[in-house]
């Protein structure tokens, strides 16, 4: 396995606090058993690997990713979890994007998905 990004990276690409190694581990592995035969250069693994451990930092930390953030009287609102796994979040869809041979669009269809039904807001309580 080579990881080819430093969590100083991702923290370029989103904000958090979060020990993010673990995601870029989850990542590299991915992007080395996924992509690692394909034409793509070391540098556009590299892009992917980037953009796909920000994506798993994001569904951690923020339940797929802040879309609206007020400071006066605090509001944090949190996309709805839509679609199916890489398009839940900007960088899983960014990852889609530059990966110009197609296999991880492939990729998420041959596996189960993943949607919420009913996610817990502020005005209603999980449970």
């Amino acid at each position: 396995m080579s990881i080819r990004v430093t969590e100083d990276e991702v923290k370029k690409i989103i904000s958090t606090s979060l020990d993010v190694s673990i995601f870029i581990n989850v990542a590299s592995r991915f992007v080395d058993e996924v992509l690692g035969s394909s034409s793509l250069s070391s540098d556009r693994l590299g892009d992917i690997e980037l953009y796909l451990a920000s994506h798993l930092t994001a569904l951690s930390e923020e339940g797929g990713g802040v879309t609206m953030q007020r400071v006066g009287s605090t509001t944090i609102q949190y996309s709805q979890l839509q679609g199916s796994q890489l398009s839940l979040t900007r960088f899983g869809q960014m990852a889609l994007l530059l990966d110009t041979t197609g296999l991880l669009k492939k990729n998420e269809k041959e596996k189960a998905g993943l949607s919420v039904i009913g996610a817990a807001t502020a005005d209603t309580p999980a449970g």
